[in-house]
């Protein structure tokens, strides 16, 4: 059997905002100036840049010629990324997670008002949101993060912008 060769170093961290209801939701709940991430990477079986993903239709992989999102900030990681990429394409096919994105805010506004570090009760195995699909990635990278779960678009910028050895602005 032939062996995947997904990526080529660099993996780029990329992250979006628009006007759609769920973004304005999302950036609203936790402050933040984007709503979804994603990873952006160059694959040898296909010589093409490709997006890997958490959307609508759960994780995946599509070719950047088909994303059709407004990236708004994009940082490279300076750090081996190949056998992390590999790791994660394990959670293709899983499903987004429609009750942790609906219930997110409401979550983050109990452990805002009452203080507390509570686990989400609905997480499961079979879902995933986007930036909890990218701390995954970054803590495969042995990149300390946030808990995957808990860990919003605007968490994942901040460490972005935070570590400069670790990651670099990519100018549009």
């Amino acid at each position: 059997m032939k062996e995947l060769k997904v990526v080529a170093h660099p993996v780029d961290i990329f992250f979006t905002a628009s006007d759609a209801p769920r973004s304005k939701y999302l950036r609203a709940v936790t402050d933040g100036d984007v709503s979804h991430v994603g990873l952006l990477y160059f694959s040898l079986d296909f010589g093409a840049v490709w997006i890997l993903e958490v959307s609508a239709r759960g994780v995946w992989a599509v070719p950047f010629e088909n994303f059709n999102y407004n990236i708004v900030k994009q940082y490279r990681c300076l750090f081996p990324t190949d056998k992390a990429l590999l790791n994660v394409t394990r959670h293709i096919g899983k499903y987004y997670d429609y009750p942790g994105a609906f219930l997110f805010g409401a979550w983050l506004l109990i452990k805002k008002l009452f203080r507390c570090d509570i686990d989400r009760p609905w997480a499961s195995p079979r879902y995933m949101w986007c930036s909890e699909f990218v701390a995954e990635f970054l803590r495969e990278c042995n990149i300390d993060t946030k808990d995957p779960e808990a860990a919003s678009p605007q968490d994942l910028l901040m460490l972005c912008k935070s570590r400069p050895h670790l990651f670099s602005e990519v100018q549009k």
